[in-house]
């Protein structure tokens, strides 16, 4: 019987090198076993829902 804390969980970050770096420290000193995969992105916010009109930035 298959019990759902054994499931794979896949989870999607949109975030900068250094925030990467951070966090896969903090999960290298737990010692947690994890498969991940990097690539680079470019992401930003568009439109008139953001109120500081922050421009997009390439990590």
């Amino acid at each position: 019987m298959l019990r759902l804390d054994d499931q794979p969980v896949q989870i999607v970050l949109a975030v900068t090198q250094e925030e990467t770096e951070r966090l896969l420290e903090i999960v290298r000193a737990k010692h947690v076993h994890v498969f991940y995969t990097r690539s680079r992105i470019e992401f930003g916010l568009l439109g008139e829902d953001d109120p500081q009109h922050r421009p997009k930035r390439k990590v």
